[in-house]
């Protein structure tokens, strides 16, 4: 993720797990999972590892999100914290959750006797 014109920041990843309900039975999933807090306009990046992609959608898509396709790299462009989900391939059950929170804007204050 990067601010447009600055230098690439890279987000640390996790593995989690989605439980996907299949009738009356659950099959446990592996997702990844990223997130990060912006303000502004910031580029994304995302690298599938697994090979080249072909098909890739950015969930909600009513947000109208659109990525970008260079071989095993997607690209797309957020403008307000949005709460994603990433499928590449057509693959709904190993994408990447991405959370672009905004900024905290409540800072609590160190010296404040009362902060537990």
């Amino acid at each position: 993720m990067r601010q447009p014109g600055e230098a690439w920041q890279e987000l640390s990843t996790y593995k989690v797990h989605v439980d996907q309900v299949k009738g009356i039975s659950h099959s446990v999933e592996d997702v990844s999972l990223s997130y990060s807090d912006f303000s502004g306009t910031v580029e994304v990046s995302v690298t599938y590892t697994k090979g080249p992609v072909h098909t890739a959608r950015v969930r909600p898509l009513s947000y109208d999100i659109t990525p970008q396709i260079d071989e095993s790299t997607l690209t797309f462009t957020l403008d307000q914290p949005r709460n994603l989900s990433v499928e590449v391939n057509d693959d709904i059950f190993h994408n990447l959750h991405l959370f672009a929170n905004p900024l905290e804007e409540y800072i609590p204050d160190l010296q404040d006797p009362d902060l537990v």
